[in-house]
């Protein structure tokens, strides 16, 4: 379990730690990843490449034979679609956007060479809500996501948050309830220990791109009154993919299945030794 007296406060986990410019070597923003789950490229678009991908996912946002549009998006509007859907002939800068040599290799550090790279990306418009676009979680399915702001944006507009360096905690939070035979669907992805405190606000330019993992602690800030937040991003996962419905006779629907005994095994031994979720009554 990770020591909890090195794990960094926010306070001492400056922006510094964990921005780079655009030139970084991909294996140094793999190895920071890695440390605090996040890294924040700012100036990553800008100029006329910035105004082509803004036109673009303007365009995008109205275009419902490429994507799929989520009509109950609480916040605004949002599209998203499959690699499998793409339309570069249409959309060349959204498409030449998701193939970054820079995202390919930081990718393939991070999740490893086999996986499936930027494979579902989305553009989300979000206006004025009187609710967060995101209450603080992580992802049920582990994913790599590559973010970037197509506006100025700040704490006014619903800045991205999240706890750098809450990964590790959340991987043994994830890895503890796998074990035992739950279901990914049925993850407690919104249990934050109480002690993790608030998140960080990443604020950047339009054009600023941030990595992360999103078994870092997260959440989306309120757009205030008369603002907007507009981003795309791009998803990485494992291969093969994790599913919420998992293929009959998978690895993955027999670990959730009741023929794994290694369920029973842990909720005898729970019982005898009193054991918890990790970090469930921490500090």
């Amino acid at each position: 379990m990770t020591d909890l007296s090195t794990f960094p406060a926010r306070e001492s986990v400056a922006p510094d730690n964990y921005t780079v410019a655009r030139e970084t070597a991909p294996g140094i923003v793999t190895d920071m990843l890695q440390r605090h789950g996040i890294v924040v490229m700012p100036s990553f678009l800008g100029g006329t490449a910035l105004d082509a991908v803004r036109n673009e996912a303007e365009r995008l946002l109205a275009d419902e034979k490429v994507g799929v549009i989520e009509r109950d998006y609480h916040v605004g509007r949002s599209i998203s679609v499959y690699r499998e859907h793409w339309a570069p002939e249409r959309y060349p800068a959204l498409a030449t956007l998701m193939e970054t040599p820079l995202m390919r290799e930081v990718a393939s550090g991070y999740m490893g060479h086999r996986c499936s790279f930027n494979h579902h990306f989305f553009v989300t418009r979000e206006t004025t809500a009187n609710e967060p676009i995101t209450d603080l979680h992580y992802d049920r399915l582990p994913t790599l996501k590559f973010f970037i702001y197509l506006l100025d944006t700040d704490r006014a507009n619903g800045a991205f948050e999240c706890v750098p360096g809450s990964q590790r905690i959340v991987q043994e939070i994830r890895d503890y309830h796998l074990r035992r035979g739950v279901r990914i669907v049925d993850l407690p992805n919104f249990a934050a220990p109480a002690w993790l405190g608030n998140p960080v606000p990443i604020e950047g330019a339009a054009g600023t791109m941030i990595i992360f993992t999103t078994d870092v602690f997260h959440q989306g800030g309120v757009v205030s009154p008369g603002r907007e937040r507009w981003v795309v991003r791009a998803h990485t996962r494992s291969n093969p993919l994790p599913e919420y419905e998992p293929r009959r006779l998978s690895w993955q629907w027999w670990r959730e299945s009741a023929f794994n005994p290694m369920r029973y095994v842990y909720r005898l031994t729970d019982a005898v030794l009193g054991r918890t979720p990790p970090y469930s009554d921490a500090r």
